[in-house]
This record gives C-alpha cells, sequence and structure tokens, in this order.
C-alpha cells in the first residue's frame, strides 16, 4: 500500500482560538479529501509526518463571526509550506475570506555523517537519517540507500549535509587504464576485439580506446566494459 500519512493539527491564533466546531470542520475537510488532491504523494517517504498550522490573526475566526469554517483550496492547488486557503462562513453572513496554512511534512532522510569527496562511492555507514521538514529541501532528498546504487558523489559534501539527487553522478562503466570489449561495425561486418580504455566514461560517452596494436580509436560507452566503434 502506498504511504502511511499521519496528520497533527495545530490551531494558533493571537487574538482568540478558533472554536471547537471549527476544528472539527477542518478536520472533516482533510478526511473528506483524497490526499493526493491536496498534495504530491509520489516521493513522499512512507513514515512521513504532515503538520498543518494555521497562524492567522484575522478577527473574523472568531467564533462569533465564523461558527463554522469551510476550509477549501483552488482545484489543481496542491498543499506545501505555506498554502493560501479560501474559508466560507457556514450560517453566517460572512463572505468568504483567505487565510494561510502552513504544511509541514516531517521525515527522515540520508544526511552525510561524514566529509564526502568528489567522486566518492557512499557506502551505509558513511551516512545516518535524520528527520527533516522536506519544505526546506527545495532540492529534493534520498531517503533509501538504493536510491545511491550505480552512484559517486558530484562534489565534495559536508557532514551534516541532508543528500538530494543533484549530488550525484552515475558510476563510470569504464575507467583509464581498464581493459574493455571493442564491438567494430562496419558495412557488412562486426568484430569483437580487446582494447585498453584512455580515459573514464558514462553510457552514452564518446571514449578514446587503444588497440592492441596501438591504434588510437573513438567509440560509445554501451555498456559495463564494452565500447562499440563504428567504421
Amino acid at each position: 500500500m502506498k504511504t502511511l500519512i499521519i496528520f497533527l493539527f495545530f490551531f494558533t491564533f493571537a487574538l482568540k482560538p478558533l472554536s471547537s466546531q471549527a476544528n472539527e470542520w477542518m478536520q472533516q475537510w482533510f478526511k473528506k479529501e483524497n490526499l493526493a488532491n491536496l498534495l504530491d504523494t509520489s516521493n513522499l517517504p512512507s513514515d512521513a509526518v504532515i503538520e498543518v498550522k494555521l497562524d492567522d490573526k484575522d478577527i473574523r475566526l472568531d467564533n462569533k463571526e465564523c461558527p463554522a469554517p469551510l476550509f477549501t483550496k483552488q482545484t489543481n492547488q496542491k498543499v506545501w509550506g505555506k498554502t493560501l486557503l479560501k474559508i466560507h462562513c457556514l450560517g453566517a453572513d460572512q463572505s468568504p475570506f483567505y487565510v494561510y496554512a502552513y504544511f509541514n511534512v516531517w521525515a527522515p532522510v540520508l544526511v552525510a555523517k561524514e566529509p564526502l569527496q568528489n567522486a566518492q562511492t557512499i557506502t551505509p555507514n558513511q551516512l545516518e537519517y535524520r528527520t527533516i521538514n522536506l519544505i526546506d529541501l527545495k532540492q529534493g532528498w534520498i531517503n533509501q540507500f538504493n536510491q545511491l546504487n550505480d552512484k559517486k558523489t558530484r562534489q565534495p559534501i559536508s557532514p551534516g549535509t541532508a543528500l538530494y539527487p543533484g549530488l550525484f553522478i552515475d558510476k563510470p562503466l569504464l575507467d583509464h587504464g581498464d581493459s574493455v570489449k571493442v564491438i567494430i561495425k562496419g558495412d557488412g561486418f562486426h568484430v569483437v576485439s580487446m582494447a585498453t580504455a584512455l580515459e573514464e566514461g558514462s553510457q552514452g560517452d564518446i571514449v578514446k580506446i587503444k588497440t592492441s596494436k596501438g591504434e588510437i580509436l573513438h567509440g560509445v560507452a554501451v555498456s559495463e566494459l564494452t565500447v562499440e566503434v563504428s567504421l
């Protein structure tokens, strides 16, 4: 099953608190709404906790003015961080108005436990989990170690840094000095031989190789330790 989400409701107003009736309306709105209509759940960790805070000093939220507020959002709007909601005051002569709600999403994500160097392959003992507000992670996050399979660091990473995809690149399929299989293709022929890689290369990269006869060729890295040369 997809993500289990827990909602925590906090209502904070400097002037007067929302009535218990309003509390119930807010919770009913969340229960009625499909979670996928509220926010993008595709990349949420399974143990994410959503915290909803209303923090508005508008006196129209006083229970005498708005005894039963009905909270709504725009049809295609996704709630994330600071989000504007529309309030209809049922049972009162009050025009609809808008208030801000703050949607925080807390979840454990992977963080560097020690300094990581450029072009380094990561091991699990170099990382740790910390619960962080995903709203603050503008470039995304990584919450499972298998997301780092076949990856290496793009740059040095300081301890305490929350990891995100942009910090990593794919590991090269071959490196300088590797012995590689070379598939040479031409018009009507197909030859397989061995050569030495003269530079590293990832999937689709054009790389320089040296054949056993000392000939320098350029080919495409197509798989691990395999280069294809078209003549």
